[in-house]
């Protein structure tokens, strides 16, 4: 059972990326960036004409969440833990194109490509 709890949880979290995803895909909505030396996958949002971002990016062993207003310095530590996991990466390809990498802690992977129509 741990190994399908662990396969149905990366889905999960692959949903929740997957959704995050779709609600930025706006021009500038979408980027990556580092918090505290650590690589993330940034979503902008405008509220009140002031930009916010959220960070996704894996903190000691936890994909966090974090949002924060743009140019705040905010700390990796203060994020939200999302899931477990022991390994997330994030790479721009160019052309709207993100791909993402997920480890379960049990090991399994998941990797997928998610492609912005605004770029």
């Amino acid at each position: 059972m741990k190994k399908a709890d662990s396969e149905t949880d990366l889905g999960t979290i692959s949903s929740y990326i997957t959704t995050k995803f779709r609600q930025h895909d706006v021009q500038d909505g979408i980027f990556t960036d580092e918090l505290n030396d650590i690589p993330a996958l940034c979503f902008r949002d405008t509220i009140n004409n002031r930009d916010y971002i959220t960070y996704l990016y894996l903190d000691d062993g936890s994909l966090k969440e974090l949002f924060t207003a743009s140019g705040s310095s905010a700390q990796a530590n203060a994020g939200t833990v999302i899931a477990s996991l022991s390994d997330f990466q994030i790479e721009e390809k160019g052309n709207g194109f993100y791909y993402i990498f997920l480890q379960s802690t049990v090991g399994n992977t998941s990797e997928f490509f998610l492609h912005s129509s605004a770029d």
